[in-house]
């Protein structure tokens, strides 16, 4: 067989490319002609013939350029045979007795908690299913398979400990991974190494952050063993599932339409084919080429079984009792702004043609219509007519208020939390006349349909119809029913809410500036009464001596003009982090740090004062060290105390990480964080953490400090979120979550960090190129809720729809938790109040963070009784007025 000879590495030769900065790391694997023992010891001959990565570099914050050598040496070994991969770690140690090995039990804890070696293997080298394997320097193992733990024993490992070093090995079996056609000698991955003494991690290849970023993977070649057999037994395999589930379906396949029959009988025709080919001998398969051919042409056909399924579903419950004169190409189904309708899935939604709406005045409300094709037909370009809304009393709501959208989808990745879908998943919300960049990707097409109720409308009943149309020829007629209710929301928000806009995330386009672009990105953002957070400051250099303040008040007059509430002062003041703390720790940058704080307060007392002529100094905070560590919080107490002496009125915000925190310390949460009490006005926690200090925090909050609920990787499931990758009712229950238990704010640690548009194919900007969602490593869609569209303007998707939702159900809350308290000052009581503050108590919503409602109609329900008790407080509030 000729597979793979042209990769035939001889047994003792290792190479390991060089590469200057910036380049992408490469290396050569060795052949082994005996395997090690996998004691830990590195003593076997294997290593002797191994490649070798002589030094691993620190995986230096974004900056992937840096290749000084670690603090602490570590070698790398690699060599593998016909059954394994082999690796080998040897780090050393200057200070063995400070080595941290605590973790023993692998089930329960997390190896890189300690003083560990990483390994991390990508065969198909997109990315897309990697694994992770550590080993501690007690040799407790840990196995990482799409960012879940696993106890699998097909893999091995040790360790070993000297004076000076500790060591390590691993064997890696290839039937670990799924070897499918198309995998083959040259896989991509990472080598690294957490060092708890000096905070240092370090690694191979440089990922600027997380080790978790598999598109900075280096590149391993010349794992030349034949995969043919394995490739053989993935392919009978999954070709005898297919076979069996379509043989399944072919025996109790109900009355079909003309095109549905049409339809089957050439996935009949393919699934003969593909058995046929997957029953062929192993030896008449004999190139990587025929292999290829053979699984696209085998994913090609789940797709169309999978999607035939689907239509099959979708049809009989459209038209239960079977076709009837001229089969529909498609059908359009209603459904509720809180699905998320997923491609590869039957419908669900209201099979009729009437929605029912409700909506406070200056509220957004709206509803999803699905365009269902039946039997891969193609109903072509979609338009909706009509939209104009009247009342019984000649009060309408015209057309220019309602917004039409086109759903598109982006392919998800395997995060590190529970979710029910690894695929594609709604998102971005396209504006009208942009192309779709998932069409071909996905058969289903939601449009998202958003009547804004104008502030001036009259309360009561509204109806109007909508025509959708394909083709000029009319496939649904839409009933919209509205009811407007008698209160109105407030343009700015009773909650602190923001998603932080990076001004250099955004790339200038022809005719626009970045500072134009960040204005249109910020007022998008507060349309959906999201802030634009850190960055709101972004124009005005306060280092100089006398700043130019225009840029900075024309943006926030804007902005505030928009409902924006408070608002960061970070993005051109330089304020401590991490790096200073760890150089500091090590007597470095003293110096630097003397200027700081010799220039930190004239800029703070500048910036301080103009804000209060401005009146804006009250909405105003500053960012002090993100997520500090016990050893920082003398730092943080200092930088803390210089802020408050330059700029008394300036609120300073305290980021919480408590496991960053706590690491190494022996005191409690609560113990450590008195330490901080009284250098800072607001506290920001994790949702994952709050429980582990609520009655702390309520605490402080009674002593008039401020509590925030942050939204990032800290917080994953069972925890909502606001992950592309979530249901629906998760972006908006956290707001219900926040009235309940008080919180001040609810952020974003980004609203566009998409790590240069999130491409993955060449220098094609997306949507020309493959948006990669993963942009945090880890989670699909953590610190971005817009896109970037291909002229520069922003995106919005379907969780700002649902936060904004969200937003406003808090809003319902607090009004009607206003009108209670204001009620009972006034001595009126009775039934109403009672009802009232029963239904703030939400128990039907949720019981605690972790558990809640998964059921939409049960939010919507509860939003319901609230409006209608908000607009009978009202009436009473009313007849108890002096």
């Amino acid at each position: 067989m000729k597979t793979h000879l042209r990769f035939l590495v001889i047994a003792g030769v290792v190479a390991v490319t060089s590469c200057l900065a910036g380049e992408p790391r490469r290396m050569t694997a060795a052949r082994a002609q005996t395997p090690p023992a996998v004691d830990g010891r590195l003593d076997d001959p294997c290593w002797q013939g191994a490649a070798k990565i002589e030094q691993l570099v620190p995986n230096a914050g974004e900056d992937t350029k840096v290749l000084a050598p670690a603090r602490e040496k570590t070698e790398v070994y690699l060599c593998f045979d016909e059954k394994a991969i082999y690796v080998g770690f040897k780090c050393h140690e200057s200070r063995m007795d400070k080595v941290m090995a605590r973790v023993k039990d692998a089930l329960r804890e997390k190896v890189h908690h300690d003083d560990c070696v990483e390994v991390f293997l990508d065969p198909e080298g997109n990315g897309r299913a990697y694994s992770q394997f550590l080993v501690n320097a007690v040799g407790t193992k840990q196995c990482v398979q799409n960012y879940e733990f696993t106890s699998d024993d097909r893999w091995n490992a040790a360790s070993f400990q000297d004076k000076d070093f500790w060591s390590a090995e691993m064997m890696i079996p290839f039937d670990f991974f799924t070897i499918r056609p198309g995998i083959g000698s040259c896989w991509r991955g990472n080598f690294c190494r957490e060092e708890k003494r000096l905070a240092e991690n370090s690694c191979w290849a440089q990922t600027g952050g997380s080790f978790h970023s598999p598109e900075k993977f280096g590149g391993i070649d010349g794992l030349c063993i034949n995969f043919a057999p394995r490739y053989a037994s993935y392919f009978k395999g999954k070709a005898g599932r297919l076979g069996e589930a379509f043989s399944a379906m072919e025996k109790s396949l109900p009355e079909l339409p003309p095109n549905g029959r049409e339809c089957f009988e050439r996935i009949r025709k393919q699934a003969v084919q593909i058995r046929a080919a997957g029953l062929a001998p192993t030896g008449q398969v004999n190139s990587d080429l025929e292999w290829k051919r053979l699984s696209d042409e085998m994913d090609f056909f789940e797709k169309r079984l999978q999607a035939f399924k689907v239509s099959l579903a979708d049809y009989g419950r459209f038209f239960p009792s079977g076709p009837k004169g001229k089969s529909p190409d498609c059908a359009v189904g209603l459904a509720s702004t809180l699905e998320k309708i997923l491609p590869d899935r039957p419908f669900e939604g209201d099979t009729g043609n009437e929605v029912r709406i409700s909506a406070a005045k200056n509220e957004y409300e709206g509803f999803q219509a699905v365009i269902i094709p039946f039997f891969e037909n193609d109903p072509g370009s979609v338009a909706f007519e009509g939209g104009n809304l009247t009342g019984k009393s000649g009060a309408a709501i015209g057309r220019e208020n309602l917004e039409i959208r086109r759903v598109a989808y982006v392919e998800t990745r395997h995060p590190n939390y529970a979710t029910s879908h690894v695929g594609y998943w709604p998102d971005p919300l396209l504006p009208p006349g942009m192309k779709d960049f998932s069409m071909g990707k996905v058969n289903v097409r939601p449009y998202w349909l958003t009547y804004h109720i104008p502030k001036n409308a009259a309360p009561g009943d509204y109806q109007g119809r909508i025509l959708v149309k394909s083709k000029d020829a009319l496939i649904a007629q839409i009933e919209v029913k509205l009811r407007v209710y008698d209160f109105a929301l407030p343009d700015r928000n009773s909650l602190d809410v923001f998603s932080n806009l990076y001004p250099w995330q955004l790339k200038e386009r022809p005719g626009k500036s970045r500072m134009e672009l960040f204005r249109s990105y910020a007022a998008e953002l507060l349309r959906y009464r999201i802030g634009p957070g850190l960055c709101a400051n972004w124009g005005v250099s306060w280092n100089a001596e006398n700043p130019d303040f225009a840029a900075l008040d024309e943006n926030l007059s804007r902005f505030f003009e928009k409902g924006m509430g408070a608002f960061g002062i970070n993005g051109d003041i330089e304020f401590f982090n991490h790096g200073y703390c760890n150089a500091l720790d090590q007597g470095i940058g003293m110096e630097g740090a003397n200027r700081y704080f010799e220039k930190m307060p004239a800029i703070l007392k500048r910036c301080s004062a103009h804000l209060k002529a401005k009146g804006w100094i009250k909405d105003a905070f500053c960012w002090l060290i993100d997520e500090p560590y016990y050893k920082d919080i003398k730092y943080y107490i200092k930088v803390a105390d210089m802020i408050k002496a330059a700029a008394p009125e300036l609120k300073r915000v305290a980021p919480m990480h408590l496991g960053m925190l706590k690491e190494g310390s022996s005191e409690s949460h609560v113990e450590l964080l008195n330490k901080l009490v009284g250098h800072n006005e607001i506290w920001t926690f994790n949702l994952s953490d709050y429980d582990q200090v609520k009655d702390w925090a309520a605490e402080r909050q009674r002593q008039g400090d401020k509590i925030w609920w942050c939204n990032n990787i800290g917080s994953k499931a069972p925890y909502p979120n606001w992950y592309l990758d979530e249901p629906a009712i998760n972006h908006r229950i956290e707001f219900w979550m926040a009235y309940k238990h008080k919180i001040n704010g609810i952020f974003s640690w980004g609203s566009n960090c998409w790590s240069g548009y999130a491409i993955e194919d060449g220098n094609r900007n997306w949507p020309e190129g493959a948006w990669n969602p993963m942009t945090y490593p880890t989670a699909n869609a953590d610190g971005y809720q817009l896109y970037p569209g291909p002229d520069g303007t922003p995106i919005p998707s379907i969780r700002m729809e649902n936060i904004r939702d969200g937003i406003e159900d808090y809003e319902y809350l607090h009004l009607l938790g206003t009108r209670l308290e204001e009620l009972k000052k006034r001595g009126v009581g009775g039934t109403p109040v009672a009802g009232g503050e029963k239904e703030l108590a939400m128990t039907e919503l949720f019981s605690s963070l972790t558990k809640y409602s998964g059921n939409p109609s049960v939010l919507i329900a509860k939003r319901a009784k609230m409006a209608e008790l908000i607009e009978e407080t009202g009436r009473l509030l009313h007849q108890a007025q002096p």
